[in-house]
């Protein structure tokens, strides 16, 4: 039997672009679809597919991005804490055992787990936004040390550079075996 080109139809190249946003690979996306990694791969790499695509994409990450903030809010807000709290102060010894039995214990897992997985990954945030608005400084200074380099030139004609590094490597080996001698 011949091999040849399979025409794919527009919803599955539509699926292919939605389940790759969300799966972030190729074979996911081919087994959801039943098709092969290089094919949902040249699907989405096709110029014509990324420009009609386009507008789909764009509404998907702003959806993420709204989802995200109330998400955010949620977890920021004072009820949310105080439930979690509430939640957590039941699994003490003596009704820890009530809670599994009439719950089940995945569901106490599942609430412990969330509630570190969302505080951690609050946390995280944060720390990226931190690297950003360090990076953003960093940025900043570098671009003001250029302008004074192109304002002022003379200023930084006479940088001397000091190669003391073998000095520095010399001096830390007599002191660590001077160190090793009295030990």
């Amino acid at each position: 039997m011949a091999r040849g080109k399979r025409v794919i139809p527009e919803e599955t190249k539509r699926q292919c672009f939605i389940l790759y946003d969300e799966l972030q690979s190729y074979s996911a996306v081919g087994k959801e679809l039943d098709l092969a990694p290089n094919t949902v791969k040249s699907t989405l790499l096709r110029q014509g597919n990324i420009e009609k695509y386009k507008p789909l994409l764009h509404s998907i990450a702003v959806i993420k991005e709204n989802s995200n903030k109330k998400l955010l809010d949620i977890l920021l807000s004072d009820k949310y804490k105080n439930t979690t709290e509430l939640a957590l102060g039941k699994l003490d010894s003596d009704t820890l055992d009530f809670e599994i039995n009439k719950n089940g214990i995945r569901s106490l897992i599942a609430l412990i787990g969330n509630s570190f997985d969302k505080t951690i990954a609050y946390e995280k945030l944060q720390l990226d936004k931190r690297k950003v608005d360090i990076a953003e400084r960093t940025l900043e200074l570098k671009e003001t040390e250029l302008q004074a380099r192109i304002d002022n030139p003379e200023a930084f004609n006479n940088i001397v550079i000091v190669k003391d590094t073998d000095e520095i490597a010399m001096q830390y080996q007599e002191e660590s075996r001077q160190d090793y001698a009295r030990d």
